[in-house]
């Protein structure tokens, strides 16, 4: 958040242990940490990272409806879930045509739901762009 004051945030860290610290961080994504073992924490921990990290690329692979794209969707304003469909590597990165900066240079994080159903265009790969 912009007007976040980031040194009265890491004072109040001083006050939690690790597993309070923890807590909390699960719950303000909506998660209750109670029935949750330690590495089930640090799991739902892992998938804060694209938010705090730069460059940061993450492949998680389960089931659906686990919860795997409930933090990028739901969480942040930050944040854009693409989901399925058909992209452009315009769209995601530059397009030269319109001269705009793709969506990976608008949002902080970009995250993909279902890419079994992502298909990029087959010249974009033909060409070496992608």
């Amino acid at each position: 958040m912009p007007s976040m004051n980031m040194d009265e945030l890491y004072e109040a860290r001083r006050k939690f242990t690790l597993d309070q610290w923890m807590d909390l961080l699960l719950r303000s994504i909506g998660m209750e940490p109670v029935n949750l073992d330690k590495r089930a924490k640090w799991h739902l921990i892992a998938r804060m990272l694209p938010f705090v990290e730069n460059n940061y690329n993450v492949c998680e692979l389960r089931p659906r409806g686990t919860g795997k794209s409930h933090v990028y969707k739901e969480c942040s304003p930050n944040s854009l879930l693409v989901s399925g469909g058909q992209t452009t590597v315009g769209n995601l990165f530059y397009n030269m045509a319109s001269r705009q900066i793709g969506l990976v240079g608008m949002w902080d994080v970009v995250a993909f739901d279902e890419v079994a159903g992502i298909r990029f265009k087959e010249k974009d790969w033909r060409n070496g762009i992608f």
